[in-house]
């Protein structure tokens, strides 16, 4: 499956899932961050975004309070995976992993980050066998390698985030040879895994998607 995120244009999710209704598989809900006005607006987009696609999750990144309000929220709704940043005190967060983890399963899934503190946090959780959301650009990032963390975690990793690195800097367009390394992963370890294209510009994601679904 091949996913985008729900921030391409200005606007709300269902706005920017219908420019995607017949080029992808699925879409990321972002929700960065959770109050009465993000609810509302799920409330009211929610129904229609079901009938178009299939949506995963990117749970708040603002307050581990936060993500759990937007944890039992997502309960009763078909999600296929939600994916949690590693932040805040890590007690806190395991306490809020695990709860959720009570709730989804193996749906919910903890990202590795560009800060480096993924192993920290992962280890805090590890008793719990947590899935993974290997974001690969964030790896190219810490100039760490992607074959490496697929290889270590590969039973656990449950979707794939995608996007390029220039000067030091994630989320952006990949170049032609970062686009061909990823493909030899990809092919390398046989992927089938939903990958999310973890771009904010509508031109870039467009041509990134193109290029996915004609390899």
């Amino acid at each position: 499956m091949i996913g985008v995120t729900s921030w391409q244009v200005p606007g709300n999710y269902l706005e920017n899932i219908k420019i995607f209704k017949d080029n992808v598989d699925f879409t990321e809900l972002l929700v960065y961050t959770w109050n009465d006005e993000v609810k509302e607006l799920l409330d009211k987009e929610i129904p229609e975004i079901l009938k178009i696609m299939k949506i995963s999750i990117h749970l708040p990144t603002d307050s581990l309070d936060n993500c759990l309000k937007a944890i039992h929220y997502f309960k009763n709704i078909d999600v296929f995976a939600l994916t949690i940043h590693p932040f805040g005190d890590i007690k806190e967060f395991k306490k809020v992993f695990e709860e959720g983890k009570n709730l989804y399963g193996e749906k919910l899934c903890i990202e590795n980050l560009e800060d480096g503190n993924f192993n920290k946090y992962y280890r805090a959780i590890s008793a719990l066998k947590p899935s993974i959301t290997m974001d690969y650009g964030h790896l190219l990032m810490l100039e760490e390698k992607p074959d490496s963390f697929y290889r270590r975690y590969e039973n656990l990793i449950k979707e794939i985030h995608y996007h390029g690195v220039k000067n030091s800097k994630g989320h952006t367009l990949p170049d032609e040879n970062q686009f061909n390394v990823f493909l030899k992963f990809l092919k390398k370890f046989k992927i089938k895994l939903p990958i999310c294209i973890e771009l904010f510009k509508l031109e870039d994601t467009l041509s990134v998607v193109k290029k996915l679904k004609n390899v």
